[in-house]
């Protein structure tokens, strides 16, 4: 791949490994054990990534990152520590997908403080929510009560197992209703989970 000035480059950092969810189809687990990567990204790691970063920069204007997990809220402080050093470096506000269950009044304060660009909030399927992870109306309601200009809201995937895709049209409606868009879908075969 030819890089230079137009091109454009995503990062994803796996930040960590911890989640406060269990949810049945994560991709992040599918292969691996809870305990094994139950652990946040390393200091030296971080460093050296950020490095990295400049040095694409060097080459690319139109670099983003994302932190991803696990949960990268289940970090607290530290989260926002590696997000200001990353903006400190790079001039990088990064992204922030999570599950949504740790958001705060309090949380989008230090995200913005903290050089946050904005959150990616994962929603479940409305008529197939996992046991073990944030009911949709539970995250419904947090988007709308916290969405701010600071620091936005966006809207993450909803994961549709094949046995409900006769139901797209309704989620879309759910959705819709509820917060006036529509989320994008996920098709996940679901084989390897159950």
């Amino acid at each position: 791949m030819q890089i230079n000035q137009n091109t454009r480059i995503a990062f994803t950092f796996t930040i960590t490994g911890k989640c406060n969810c269990n949810c049945a189809y994560c991709h992040f687990y599918a292969k691996k054990d809870r305990v094994a990567y139950n652990r946040n990204l390393d200091d030296k790691l971080f460093e050296r990534y950020v490095d990295f970063i400049q040095f694409v920069q060097e080459k690319a204007q139109g670099v983003l990152c994302r932190f991803s997990g696990g949960e990268p809220l289940i970090m607290g402080d530290k989260l926002f520590d590696f997000s200001t050093e990353l903006f400190n470096k790079t001039g990088i506000k990064p992204h922030i997908l999570t599950n949504g269950k740790l958001l705060s009044p309090s949380v989008l304060e230090k995200a913005k403080n903290g050089h946050i660009q904005s959150f990616i909030i994962s929603f479940e399927n409305p008529f197939d929510v996992d046991r073990d992870s944030v009911p949709t109306d539970e995250t419904i309601n947090k988007y709308k009560a916290l969405q701010n200009n600071d620091v936005p809201l966006n809207l993450g995937m909803v994961v549709v197992k094949n046995k409900y895709f006769n139901k797209i049209g309704e989620i879309c409606d759910y959705f819709y209703k509820k917060i006036g868009l529509v989320p994008p879908l996920c098709e996940v075969n679901f084989a390897p989970y159950e």
